[in-house]
C-alpha cells in the first residue's frame, strides 16, 4: 500500500469512525463538519479523503478532530502522521497524554471513602469476584465501547461488586471511582459531575480532558437516583464523546424496563458481545443480567462463607431445596450470618430467616429490643405513613422527633441508629447528620414496611378506606403491599 493509498485509507477510517458514534450523520456532512471544524471548503476534505495531498497546517487541526470526536486510537495518529510524512512526534504525545493520571489514584481513593465510609469499604472482602462476570469488564475495558450496563434484581450484589471494584483501585489501566447514584441527580452535564466528583478545587478548564482520563467510572443503583432518567441520559449523551473514560450502570430490571420506555438509548455505544454470555449472565442487548450463583459458584463462595461464620453444614450435606435458595447472594450472606456456629435448617422461608437473624443479633448483644422500637417507632412510622410514602428519611427529623437529643456533631456510638448500621439493617452514614437515613437493602425495607402496613391495618377503623389510601404508593411498596393483600 503506498502512502497516498494508506493515507486515504486512514482518513477514511476516520470518517466512520464518527458515523460509528453519530448514526444520523451521512458521509458528506461528516465532510461538512470536518471542514467546518478546519475552516476549509468542503472540496478540499473530498480531495483529501481520495489521497490528495495534506498542507502541514491542517494535519494537527484534522488529527485532533479524528482523535477527539471520532475516537480514533494511538496507533491510528502514529500510522496517520506517517502516512502523511508529519515530523513533529510530539503530537501523539499531545492528544494522549494523561496529566492526572497520578492524581486520578489518590482522588478515587478520597472520594470512595466520602461515598460509602470506612465501614462499607471494609464490607467488601467478603464479595467473591464471579469468574464470569470479572471476564465480562475485562472484554469491556478491551473494546472500544465506552459503556456497560448491568442489571439483577435486589440482593443478586451488584453493591458488592462495586464496592469490590473499589478496592481493586485499578483495573486494566483504568483507575475505579465507585459512586451510589443515590447522591446524584443528572441536573449536570456528566464531565462536570465527575470533575466535581474527583477534582472539586480544580479550575473548570479541566472540563475538556475529563472525557479522556483513564477512568472507569461505576455508577451503582442509578434505580436509586432521585431522578433516573435524567441521570442515564446526561451518561448516554457524554458517551457520545467519551475517548478513554469508561461508565458502568447498573440498574434493578424493573426499572431499566423504565429507561427503555422514556429514553432512546444510543445502543451502538454499549458493550454487548455475544460471547460473554455464561451461565452467570444473560445477554439482553444493550444490557447484561447477573443471574444467581452457579453451582460450581456457590459451592466456592459457601466455603469461603463457612470459614468466616464458622457453620457446621458442610456444602455436600446441605439439602436441595436450601441449596437452591443460597444461590441469591444476600440470602446466602444472611443465612451465614443468622446460623453463625450452627447447623443450618432443611429450609428458610423470609420471616423465618427474618426472625432468626434478629435473634442472632440479640443473643450475641450487637442488638437490643430499644433499637428495634426506635426502628419501628421513629423511623417506620414516618416512612410508611399514608400520603407521606417514603423510603429514606432525613436524620435530622427523626432526631428532633425525639425531644431531648442534640442535632449537632456525630452520633454516639451507642446511638440505636449506630447500632443498626453496624448490624448492617441501615446503611451507615458514619455519624453524619445531613444525610438521609435509609435501610441497607431493600428485602429489609420491604420486610419492615409489610410489617408496619399490618400495623396500620388492624388499627384502621375502615379497612376499605385504608386500602382506598394505599391506591397511590410508589413503587418501593408494591412488593410489602402485594403480600399485605395477599
Amino acid at each position: 500500500m503506498n502512502i497516498s493509498t494508506q493515507k486515504r485509507h486512514l482518513l477514511n477510517q476516520a470518517v466512520h469512525g464518527f458515523i460509528q458514534r453519530h448514526p444520523e450523520y451521512t458521509v458528506t456532512a461528516v465532510e461538512l463538519d470536518i471542514a467546518e471544524a478546519l475552516h476549509v471548503s468542503q472540496a478540499s476534505v473530498q480531495k483529501w479523503r481520495a489521497g490528495y495531498p495534506i498542507a502541514a497546517s491542517h494535519i494537527p487541526a484534522l488529527a485532533k478532530w479524528a482523535v477527539q470526536n471520532a475516537g480514533m486510537s494511538r496507533a491510528w495518529l502514529r500510522a496517520f502522521l506517517q502516512a502523511c510524512e508529519y515530523a513533529d512526534s510530539d503530537l501523539e504525545e499531545f492528544f494522549f497524554a494523561s496529566p492526572f493520571a497520578p492524581n486520578l489514584g489518590a482522588a478515587c481513593r478520597v472520594a470512595h471513602l466520602r461515598f460509602w465510609g470506612y465501614e462499607r469499604m471494609g464490607t467488601a472482602f467478603l464479595h467473591f469476584p464471579r469468574p464470569g462476570l470479572v471476564a465480562l469488564l475485562h472484554h469491556f475495558l478491551l473494546s472500544n465501547r465506552p459503556g456497560l450496563i448491568l442489571l439483577s434484581p435486589s440482593g443478586m450484589g451488584k453493591t458488592d461488586f462495586s464496592l469490590w471494584l473499589a478496592r481493586q483501585q485499578m483495573v486494566r489501566q483504568h483507575f475505579v471511582l465507585a459512586c451510589p447514584a443515590a447522591l446524584l441527580d443528572g441536573s449536570r452535564p456528566l464531565p462536570e459531575t465527575l470533575k466535581s466528583l474527583l477534582f472539586p478545587d480544580h479550575s473548570p478548564a479541566l472540563l475538556e480532558d475529563v472525557l479522556t482520563w483513564p477512568l472507569l467510572f461505576v455508577l451503582d443503583g442509578v434505580n436509586e437516583s432521585p431522578d433516573m432518567v435524567r441521570l442515564t441520559w446526561q451518561v448516554d449523551r457524554a458517551l457520545v464523546y467519551a475517548n478513554g473514560l469508561k461508565v458502568l450502570l447498573t440498574f434493578r430490571p424493573e426499572s431499566f424496563q423504565i429507561i427503555r420506555q422514556a429514553l432512546s438509548l444510543t445502543e451502538h455505544l454499549y458493550y454487548t458481545d455475544p460471547q460473554a454470555t455464561t451461565d452467570v449472565l444473560l445477554r439482553d442487548p444493550p444490557a447484561f443480567r447477573l443471574l444467581p450463583f452457579s453451582p460450581d459458584e456457590l459451592s466456592q463462595v459457601y466455603e469461603m462463607y463457612s470459614r468466616v461464620y464458622s457453620l457446621r453444614t458442610p456444602f455436600y450435606a446441605l439439602p436441595p431445596a436450601i441449596r437452591e435458595s443460597l444461590r441469591h447472594p444476600l440470602t446466602l450472606r444472611l443465612v451465614a450470618e443468622a446460623w453463625a456456629d450452627r447447623v443450618l435448617p432443611e429450609t428458610v422461608e423470609t420471616d423465618q430467616l427474618m426472625h432468626t437473624l434478629l435473634n442472632t443479633f440479640y443473643r450475641q448483644g450487637r442488638l437490643s429490643h430499644t433499637d428495634l422500637r426506635f426502628l419501628e417507632e421513629r423511623l417506620l412510622s414516618r416512612m410508611v405513613a399514608p400520603g407521606r410514602w417514603r423510603n429514606a428519611i432525613p436524620m435530622n427529623e427523626v432526631l428532633a422527633a425525639g425531644g431531648a437529643e442534640e442535632i449537632t456533631g456525630l452520633l454516639p456510638i451507642h446511638h440505636p441508629f449506630t447500632r443498626l448500621a453496624d448490624v448492617g439493617l441501615l446503611a451507615s452514614t458514619n455519624g453524619r447528620l445531613n444525610e438521609p437515613i435509609r435501610f441497607a437493602h431493600e428485602h429489609f425495607y420491604e420486610h419492615f414496611a409489610w410489617r408496619q402496613l399490618a400495623r396500620l391495618r388492624e388499627s384502621a377503623s375502615d379497612p376499605a378506606a385504608f386500602y382506598a389510601e394505599l391506591a397511590d404508593v410508589p413503587w418501593f411498596l408494591y412488593v410489602p403491599l402485594r403480600r399485605l393483600v395477599a
